[in-house]
């Protein structure tokens, strides 16, 4: 499983809105690279969970891997539903448990502790209904081990213990600064891995790795990619090979 690295859009579109979330933000670590084609412009993240829609495999792919007829398509879809925590419309995403109706922005859903997972079959959850467990709850004023300030209240999403090393809890911000700011992909306290980025992706995290230079090059000449949306957790390389 390879998912590549964020990198900077290569179009000028630094003021312009996602048509999915509405947001100007260029924040590549939470909604990865923001990118425009054709007068759409769309964050990968937004793009990548949108429910109604999957990528192709098909050689004329026109945005990020999916049919610009069906990015259009679901903007219409969204258009009808309104975002359970902001009250606006456009809310691309839909809760993946059966009995939930809520809907809501990927970034509205970040905001509100909702979970997005970048394996299997990418599911979104609500802040009611995502299916995280953890084996234990900490105190308040555990500290975190990255920044080492306390935890504050716990929160299955937002608090993570990794399955590597029981009882160290750490902030997913903190996390996710680590392995994309940082670009460190390991736990920091006995160097796993393969259970750390598992751990990663399944509590909503990116986690990215290097690409090859041919991937680079191919990336800067902006041809496309093909990919199934649910295969695994390298199906977003779609996504990042037009970031």
């Amino acid at each position: 499983m390879s998912i590549p690295p964020l990198y900077k859009s290569f179009e000028d579109n630094q003021e312009t809105n996602c048509i999915f979330c509405k947001s100007s933000t260029n924040d590549v670590v939470l909604y990865s690279n923001k990118y425009t084609k054709n007068g759409i412009t769309i964050h990968n993240f937004c793009l990548l969970f949108a429910s109604g829609l999957q990528q192709k495999n098909e050689a004329n792919v026109e945005i990020l891997g999916y049919l610009e007829e069906d990015v259009k398509r679901e903007l219409k879809q969204a258009s009808k539903l309104t975002c359970f925590y902001c009250k606006l419309r456009g809310a691309s995403i839909g809760c993946c448990r059966r009995s939930c109706r809520k809907s809501f922005h990927y970034t509205c859903g970040l905001e509100n502790s909702c979970l997005s997972q970048f394996c299997g079959k990418f599911d979104s959850f609500c802040h009611l209904h995502h299916d995280i467990e953890r084996s234990t709850i900490h105190a308040d004023n555990e500290l975190c081990r990255l920044c080492e300030q306390s935890m504050g209240k716990f929160h299955s999403v937002t608090s993570i213990e990794l399955p590597c090393c029981n009882s160290r809890w750490y902030h997913s911000q903190c996390l996710r600064d680590l392995v994309n700011k940082q670009n460190i992909p390991r736990c920091q306290a006995c160097g796993d891995e393969d259970a750390f980025r598992q751990s990663m992706l399944l509590n909503g995290i990116y986690i990215s790795e290097r690409c090859s230079e041919d991937e680079i090059e191919q990336i800067a000449s902006m041809t496309p990619s093909t990919s199934s949306h649910e295969s695994s957790p390298a199906s977003t390389s779609i996504i990042d090979n037009f970031a």
